[in-house]
């Protein structure tokens, strides 16, 4: 796959939580680490979402707990690599748009382990475009916006969502940067299989900078 590039270094954003004045700190949730060997993983991720340091990370990581089967597959073709980045904080924090830019579509992907509540943004820079996914939300965004509203940098977009409906998670949000929906409305691939890896790694960039 060829596609133009945007220089994401260059542009002015607006941090995702409003401000990057907290303490953030990154934590590893692969197949390694301490997190896959405990069995109360969930009960320590909603610790880590109500814990005054912002915990997060994510990107391309080959993680442990996609068990939905039905939803991300299994064996040689198990969709285990994250495509965008976590950020484990409380129910009802505010989410600002990082970039202007408009709501391309809003959905509620309600399979288990799924997305929950869903907007993606869409983002013109200059002649090029790319978009934003924000998953794991609950249901604030739906009485403020539908899809064509403009949305300016800085302005609240939503709020993360509780368990069950942000997909039956501990709560957080799932932030991804991409290049081509592939036709996708209110939803695209937030977890890809290995095979499938230099594809999805060169269509969805790292947003991870966008948190700070």
């Amino acid at each position: 796959m060829s596609m133009e590039k945007i220089n994401l270094s260059s542009l002015n954003h607006t941090p995702l939580l409003g401000s990057n004045s907290y303490n953030f700190e990154k934590i590893d949730l692969t197949n390694q680490s301490s997190f896959a060997k405990n069995p109360k993983w969930q009960e320590l991720l909603d610790e880590y979402s109500s814990n005054k340091t912002i915990y997060y990370g994510g990107y391309l990581e080959e993680r442990f707990f996609y068990t939905n089967k039905e939803l991300y597959g299994d064996g040689s073709i198990a969709r285990v690599i994250h495509l965008g980045t976590d950020v484990w904080i409380p129910p009802c924090t505010s989410i600002y748009a990082p970039l202007d830019g408009k709501i391309h579509s809003i959905a509620n992907n309600d399979n288990y382990l799924d997305y929950g509540y869903t907007i993606i943004l869409e983002h013109q820079i200059g002649l090029k475009k790319i978009y934003s996914l924000y998953g794991h939300l609950n249901q604030w965004h739906i009485s403020n916006f539908k899809p064509s509203d403009p949305i300016a940098a800085g302005q609240k977009l939503c709020e993360v969502g509780d368990y069950p409906d942000n997909g039956g998670w501990p709560a957080h949000l799932h932030f991804q940067l991409i290049y081509d929906l592939e036709g996708g409305i209110g939803d695209y691939v937030g977890v890809c299989s290995k095979n499938k890896l230099s594809f999805y790694a060169e269509n969805c960039p790292d947003g991870t900078p966008f948190l700070f």
